[in-house]
């Protein structure tokens, strides 16, 4: 019976997210403020035949997540949402959705930054504050287009973290390096 209560849960828990995510595109092409600014990436194509011509394409290419990004405010009850911002100064930014029951929880990110350098990666990870040097690791952050993301699901109590960084690693271990991004949920 515990077993199909926690499926319940976790379903019930994944199916808010979806419908958070839902509703931020949703109000996103409604006339909301953009969450992403675009921008052109020219592309050069040329042709190697005799009549030789360049043309020039425009690609959607994520600039930045706006400081001042509006995040939806019609969001199910239980579902948290926050900005974070560049704690470098630098370009990049997130979004991050939370869904705490108690019991479990689950949490998105999607992050614009620039491509981790080679031998590096980005990693999420949950503190009580900003200040706070015992960090919680939630995982690798994944390049998916444009942006890095971050789908994390785990049982147990997660009300004390209000606090999400990202950080740029060098070694896969269990302690943070540079922080990069940092923001409320």
């Amino acid at each position: 019976m515990k077993d199909k209560r926690k499926i319940l849960t976790a379903i019930t828990v994944a199916a808010i997210l979806v419908l958070a995510l839902a509703s931020l595109v949703i109000f996103n092409k409604k006339g909301g403020k953009n969450l992403v600014s675009w921008g052109s990436k020219n592309k050069n194509i040329s042709s190697s035949s005799q009549n030789a011509s360049e043309e020039q394409s425009a690609e959607k290419v994520p600039q930045t997540i706006s400081q001042d990004s509006v995040l939806p405010s019609n969001l199910p009850p239980g579902v948290s949402s926050g900005n974070l911002q560049s704690v470098t100064g630098k370009q990049g930014g997130a979004t991050v959705f939370a869904v705490a029951d108690g019991n479990n929880f689950s949490l998105v990110l999607e992050a614009k930054l620039p491509d981790a350098p080679v031998g590096q990666n980005y990693t999420a990870w949950l503190a009580n504050d900003s200040s706070s040097a015992d960090l919680t690791m939630l995982g690798k952050l994944e390049k998916k287009d444009h942006l890095y993301i971050l789908s994390f699901n785990k049982a147990g109590d997660f009300s004390a973290y209000k606090i999400v960084i990202v950080t740029l690693e060098t070694k896969d271990d269990n302690s943070p390096e540079a922080r990069v991004l940092e923001g409320k949920i």
